[in-house]
């Protein structure tokens, strides 16, 4: 886990992802289950923000029915930028791990 696996010519380049995005503006509302990952590389740490929905018939397993809107899409190169984002957002709960080198 944590290791980075790219494909040959699967690559996305900034131009070609804010491309896709168009006139979508990141938005963060207070309401609902809102989950952020974040994914610390080198030298960007990449931030998404979700805004989750689910379906009327739940299961024990709660991604069968659940389906994501992504709210914010970033990439910050520091921690600092990091921290005043989630006091920004009123983040309650982080969870960051990192690669242990194993020998």
């Amino acid at each position: 886990m944590g290791l980075t696996h790219e494909v040959e010519g699967a690559r996305l380049t900034d131009k070609q992802i804010n491309e896709c995005k168009g006139d979508y503006k990141n938005a963060v509302p207070m309401n609902g289950l809102i989950t952020m990952g974040i994914d610390v590389g080198n030298p960007w740490i990449h931030i998404q923000i979700n805004q989750w929905f689910f379906g009327p018939n739940l299961s024990i397993d709660i991604s069968t029915h659940a389906k994501a809107k992504v709210l914010y899409l970033a990439k910050l190169d520091n921690f600092l930028n990091l921290i005043n984002l989630c006091i920004n957002i009123k983040l309650i709960i982080v969870l960051l791990t990192r690669l242990q080198n194993v020998d």
